[in-house]
C-alpha cells in the first residue's frame, strides 16, 4: 500500500533532509585553548596520544594509550567550534586505517582541575604546550595563572598543524 502524497507545505518523516539528524552521531565541541605559561600543573591523569590527520580528508585517527582505538571526522564550524563525528575501532581495523598516509601528532595529556573545570594539557614532542578547556557558550570560566596567550582558532595551533 502507497503512503499519501503530502499537501503542499507538509513533511513527512521520510521527506526530512539527511543531514538534519547529524547531530544525532556527531557533537558540537566548544573549546578555548591558550599556550602554556610558566609550569604546568602537577596531574597524575596522564596519557599519551597518537593522532594521525589522513591526508586529503577530515579525518583523524586516534590512539590513546595503545587501548583505545578511533576514528574521528572534523568539522570546523566557527573559531573555537567543531563538529565531530567518533567512530571507535578494534586494534586491527586502526591498524588498517594506519596504513593509509598522514600527519602524526604524539602529545601526552593531562588532567588538571582548576576551580571545578576539568582542563586538558597537551605537551606535544615538538614541545609545544596547549592548555583546552571545553566549554558551552554560556559558561563564564576563570583562566587559569598558567595559561599564556590564547590560541582559540589560531590554524598554527590546530592538531593538525603541530602534526608533522
Amino acid at each position: 500500500m502507497n503512503s499519501p502524497t503530502p499537501a503542499r507545505g507538509q513533511t513527512t518523516r521520510s521527506s526530512t533532509p539527511l543531514n538534519s539528524k547529524a547531530g544525532k552521531y556527531s557533537r558540537k565541541e566548544r573549546e578555548r585553548r591558550f599556550l602554556l605559561s610558566g609550569e604546568a600543573p602537577n596531574s597524575t591523569d596522564r596519557v599519551q596520544i597518537i593522532d594521525r590527520y589522513i591526508n586529503r580528508t577530515r579525518l583523524r585517527l586516534r590512539s590513546v594509550d595503545g587501548i583505545v582505538w578511533k576514528l574521528a571526522k572534523i568539522e570546523d564550524i566557527e573559531p573555537g567550534v567543531k563538529r565531530i563525528t567518533n567512530l571507535y575501532l578494534s586494534r586491527e581495523e586502526f591498524d588498517l586505517l594506519a596504513t593509509l598516509p598522514a600527519r602524526e601528532a604524539r602529545k601526552e595529556r593531562s588532567r588538571v582541575d582548576h576551580q571545578g573545570v576539568q582542563w586538558a594539557i597537551d605537551i606535544y614532542e615538538s614541545g609545544v604546550i596547549i592548555c583546552e578547556v571545553e566549554i558551552e557558550p554560556e559558561d563564564q570560566i576563570a583562566i587559569p595563572d598558567w595559561c599564556g596567550e590564547e590560541v582559540t582558532g589560531n590554524p598554527g595551533y590546530s592538531g593538525f598543524a603541530l602534526a608533522e
